[in-house]
């Protein structure tokens, strides 16, 4: 086969050599034949594997044969001696019988062995060998009975003659002779059908050579085809646009083409026999024959030279030469080039050299700059190793000028430098930027080092390295520690007030997220009337309760003087038409009638803050319907009038017949936790803030806000704003609130910027589930390429992240021209948060926690969709949270019980969670405060999906008390009491993760 093979492939090789200069005639005739002759081998070789394994089967059964005939002899033999051995009681007739009965069974093995392939023949030789013990052991017995005979004369019966086994020997002996005789006539057959193969091979072979024949002379034809068309290729080298010679072996030129007699300014019968070294100095000329000669004695097939030329003219100019060895019959006879004018590029290339020489020359410079400077510099490679330090970093870790380049911080301990290790371990592995404050000891006393370390790229956003700056801030250590000592014991009431009602506020929201998720999922599933009933009271006691958090935060803000009012185009009569159809469901499920009217003359386009109008009339008409058994709300929008300032004054009247105000109340209702009973507080809840942020949302708007009321007849307020006016602005689409449908967000290409796997994970679900398409990057930069690659609907940008947050991507978004909505997603709950926010560039802002319902709705106004409709969500299955550190509830509920999402952010949560604790051991032991708050922010986030509560509060106090660098002496402290918390919460979610199948 393998010399087949070979075979083939030489006669293919020959047959693509004869085929190349043919017509497609030929070609089709060479490939017929090559089918033919491939054909006639296949059917060569078939036949000879034929014949081979009719060979084998003939050589086995001729072994086969003489095996049989080793048995009926050996059988014999054994049956003879024993005959005998009875008779005359002479055991030497024994003697071979051992080596006859081993012979006998080698034989029947060697049958059985090659009688493999054949069932029946293999059934008649166990037969046989069945027969044969038989004999054997009836043999056994007579000579038993003969010993024991020995002399007396006791006549002993001869052995009884058993034909059975020469029977089946017999048969199967001539079964295997027929099997030869067929053998031997299938090899007389194949080897008389291997002559056709023979004879037709030579057929084919000698009309390929007569089509060869006929096909050279086509060749030669072709051949003179080609020598016209090299003389035209002579030609057009000729008029190339690149300068050509050739020389002979003495550097005398032989042929030149127009370009290069053009270039130089000598005519052709000038250069021809005149010697290459007319246009070089001497120099040149004798660099360029050295390696002429090296070219021509190691035979190399081509060199590369750049040199100055002088022309005839006298200007130089410098060229790249291509040089090659010519030959002519194989002979090398000379030498050809390529010439090329590089002279521009060869002067660009001069001068970035000796810009490259300025550069040595200024960063020589700066390195004196960085030794003379005051701050302690230098920049390591990914190994750690020192790429560059100066003079103030050599002093301060006492080593000599010049000794920690090329070496690692391990390298310089005993030189007493400072090991930083644990430090750049956290830029390497984070790539972020890390400020740490280090102190060491120079001459016997401690300094306090503030260093920034940060990660370096290179121009394909690879980090190389990282670089150092400290400074010595000692005295501005001890001095902030005064500091913050005082400004501790000094914070005024106010804004111990302000921390506490956000904190609290904050506080709050988790639970009630985990309420307002629940209940908004299990209102997606079928319920019966009770369990409706309960459910209702679930939804409305939890938006009660947020209204209340939303009170407290916005009465915070004013409190602190940050809230911050936006100026955007108001579409009135569609703000107003929202507003009451939100509150109508409301309405008439306690049977009140509530209605509106809108002036037609209140211009379409208005200028003021949507936000707020929508919360002064939210306020009041939910007011107005709590306090309303029975009867009617109506909402009324006026045009007033128009001042000098070209404001257009808009009143709103909110009229109920409620249980009415009584006269010496009604001045006291607009102040702060105030109402105008304790009956009303414990009939109908509530804060007592709403109507004081109204009034003050009014007036920071330069309106003013009235009530008039009556006991038992009830209360009209009265609200006057002015806005300023854009007549010629479009008016704005009006939005419906409503029920929010499935597949609300269909459509919809969405980017998630947050850094948190947990939160992207059900954020990408709960966004999915509503139809959306969504994409995810895990910082601001990715979140940058993103929308600059891709056209997408929304952004959904977290605030905190690493590389670079959402005021910094948001910053550059706009930077860019895009107007991309965005919307800011945030867990704070500081006052002014928002503001900075839309500041920043932001459309909308999500506080968490937030309701599906609110985030879809952000989503849809951002995008400018309309909302038409509200379903119930899909349902929940009941989970009761298990004893212990960890409450699961939430994360089913929130996931609607899809177990195997359920298990992979738990193990996800698993995962990470003891690498999030080494770290916060790391920098609590290394005392930075500020990676201690990147920490337990980052963890925040991540126990806003799976509840530990404990950890939870534990992680909030810690992240206050870094981010304030307050009480420091106890931090590491309550770091390591929330490490032990989460090791113990991380075995409960283990033991979740086995339990969930």
């Amino acid at each position: 086969m393998e010399r087949l093979r070979n075979m083939l492939l030489a006669l293919s090789m020959l047959l693509k050599k004869w085929m190349l200069p043919l017509k497609s005639s030929a070609v089709l005739f060479y490939l017929l034949m090559l089918t033919l002759f491939a054909w006639l081998a296949w059917y060569t070789v078939d036949l000879t594997l034929q014949l081979a394994d009719n060979n084998r089967q003939l050589h086995t059964l001729a072994e086969k044969q003489r095996h049989i005939r080793t048995v009926q002899v050996s059988f014999y033999q054994l049956e003879t001696g024993v005959q005998r051995f009875i008779l005359t009681g002479n055991a030497t007739h024994l003697d071979a019988a051992p080596q006859q009965t081993a012979s006998l069974y080698t034989a029947l093995d060697e049958i059985s062995h090659l009688s493999q392939d054949d069932h029946l023949q293999l059934q008649t030789v166990a037969t046989i060998k069945n027969g044969v013990i038989r004999q054997l052991a009836h043999q056994q017995q007579y000579i038993q009975q003969r010993y024991k005979a020995g002399n007396s004369g006791q006549q002993i019966a001869m052995l009884p003659v058993d034909n059975t086994v020469d029977e089946l020997l017999t048969n199967l002996l001539e079964q295997t002779r027929t099997g030869i005789l067929a053998a031997g006539d299938r090899q007389t057959f194949y080897t008389s059908r291997l002559r056709l193969p023979l004879l037709l091979g030579g057929l084919i072979t000698l009309l390929t050579l007569l089509a060869n024949r006929s096909y050279r002379k086509r060749n030669r034809t072709l051949q003179d085809t080609m020598a016209r068309r090299e003389k035209r290729f002579r030609s057009f080298i000729e008029e190339a646009q690149v300068m050509m010679f050739i020389a002979d072996l003495n550097g005398n030129f032989t042929y030149v083409n127009k370009k290069l007699a053009e270039t130089s300014g000598y005519t052709r019968e000038e250069l021809i026999g005149r010697h290459y070294s007319i246009f070089l100095d001497a120099d040149t000329v004798e660099r360029l024959r050295i390696a002429y000669t090296e070219q021509y004695v190691y035979n190399k097939p081509h060199t590369n030279h750049e040199f100055l030329c002088t022309v005839k003219t006298g200007e130089r100019k410098w060229v790249e030469q291509h040089l090659t060895l010519y030959r002519e019959n194989g002979v090398v006879k000379g030498f050809q080039a390529i010439v090329k004018d590089i002279h521009e590029q060869k002067q660009l290339k001069l001068e970035m050299e000796r810009l490259a020489a300025r550069q040595k020359e200024t960063q020589s410079r700066l390195q004196a700059i960085l030794d003379y400077s005051t701050s302690i510099i230098f920049i390591k490679d990914l190994q750690g190793r020192y790429l560059l330090a100066n003079k103030p970093f050599e002093e301060i870790n006492n080593l000599e000028p010049g000794t920690a380049i090329g070496y690692t911080d391990q390298d310089l301990a005993s030189n007493g430098a400072t090991k930083s290790g644990n430090s750049d371990h956290v830029v390497f592995e984070k790539q972020q930027p890390l400020k740490v404050i280090e102190t060491v000891t120079v001459n016997g006393a401690e300094r306090h080092i503030f260093m920034s370390r940060f990660p370096l790229f290179n121009s394909d956003q690879e980090m190389f390295g990282i670089c150092g700056i400290g400074m010595d801030i000692t005295e501005r250590v001890i001095y902030e520690r005064e500091v913050i000592a005082a400004r501790k014991m000094a914070e005024d009431a106010k804004q111990v007030q302000e921390m506490f009602m956000a904190n609290m506020s904050h506080e709050i929201r988790t639970p009630i997220n985990g309420i307002m998720g629940m209940a908004y999922l299990l209102d997606r599933s079928p319920v019966n009337t009770r369990q409706q009933e309960y459910l209702d009271g679930i939804k409305d006691a939890s938006r009660n309760l947020l209204v209340i958090i939303n009170d407290i935060l916005d009465f915070s803000k004013m409190q602190a003087g940050k809230m911050v009012l936006e100026k955007v185009r108001i579409n009135i009569p569609s703000l107003v038409a929202k507003e009451v159809m939100r509150l109508k469901p409301q309405a008439d499920k306690k049977g009140v009638h509530l209605s509106y009217y809108t002036d037609e003359r209140i211009p379409a386009s208005l200028t003021g803050d949507a936000v707020r109008i929508s919360q002064i009339l939210g306020n009041l008409i939910d007011n107005a319907i709590k306090f309303t058994a029975q009867g009617s709300v109506k909402v009324t929008a006026r045009l007033l009038e128009t001042d000098d300032h070209n404001n257009t004054h808009v009143g709103f009247e909110v009229q109920d017949t409620g249980i009415g105000i009584p006269a010496e109340k009604q001045e006291m209702i607009f102040e702060s936790f105030t109402q105008t009973s304790a009956e009303n507080t414990r009939r109908y809840g509530g804060t007592g803030l709403g109507l004081a942020i109204c009034k003050a949302l009014v007036t920071m708007q330069g309106g003013y806000i009235a009530v008039k009321s009556t006991v038992s007849k009830g209360a009209t307020f009265y609200v006057e704003i002015p806005f300023c006016s854009h007549a010629d602005a479009e008016q704005e689409q009006e939005t419906h609130a409503g029920p929010i449908p499935e597949n609300l967000l269909l459509g919809k290409k969405l980017l998630l910027a947050e850094d948190n796997t947990l939160n992207q994970k059900v954020a990408y679900y709960l966004l999915q589930q509503a139809g959306a398409s969504v994409d995810i990057a895990d910082n601001g930069r990715i979140a940058l390429q993103r929308v600059l690659e891709t056209n997408y609907d929304c952004v959904l940008m977290d605030i905190q992240m690493p590389e670079m947050d959402g005021y910094q991507t948001t910053t550059l978004i706009r930077q860019t021209g895009s107007d991309i909505p965005i919307i800011a997603m945030t867990a704070s709950a500081i006052a002014g948060e928002e503001e900075k926010c839309l500041k920043a560039g932001m459309n909308d802002y999500v506080s968490k926690p937030f309701t599906p319902e609110v985030l879809f709705n952000k989503i849809l106004q951002s995008t400018g969709t309309p909302v038409t409709a509200i379903r119930p969500a899909a349902p929940v299955n009941g989970h009761t949270a298990p004893e212990g550190l960890t409450d699961l509830h939430y994360l089913h509920t929130l996931l609607k019980d899809d177990t195997i999402y359920v298990r992979e952010l738990l193990q996800d949560f698993h995962d990470t969670l003891p690498g999030i604790i080494e770290e916060l051991e790391q920098a609590a032991a290394l005392e930075q405060w500020e990676l201690i708050h990147y920490l337990v922010h980052r963890l925040k986030s991540s126990l806003s999906i799976v509840r530990i509560p404990t950890a939870m509060e534990l992680a909030g106090t810690l992240e206050e008390n870094a981010l304030g660098r307050q009480h420091l002496n106890t931090l590491a402290a309550q770091v390591h009491q929330l490490t032990a918390i989460l090791r113990e919460a991380c075995k409960e979610v283990a033991m979740e993760i086995e339990n969930i199948t």
